[in-house]
């Protein structure tokens, strides 16, 4: 029993720092592209519909990007890339 409670000891500390809001080990990066919406259709507001992308004149894609260092706990050990 001594030996599952290290392991789950082992276990529980890498857990809490892998879900750590702020380490030093990560970086995020974000990338947002606006563009005018080509099958955007002007129209009274009661015709409006939320899910409709005709409704609204611009649109955008974002891209969130985070990259773990080799030293985080997250991290998967893997071959360079040739």
């Amino acid at each position: 029993t001594s030996q599952k409670t290290e392991k789950e000891r082992r276990f529980r500390s890498v857990y809490a720092l892998a879900y750590d809001p702020a380490p030093n080990t990560r970086t995020i990066v974000v990338n947002v592209k606006t563009q005018e919406n080509s099958s955007f259709k002007p129209m009274p507001l009661e015709q409006i519909i939320d899910s409709d992308e005709a409704t609204y004149p611009y649109s955008f894609n974002l891209t969130i990007t985070q990259r773990f260092e080799s030293a985080d706990a997250l991290s998967i050990a893997a071959t360079k890339a040739p």
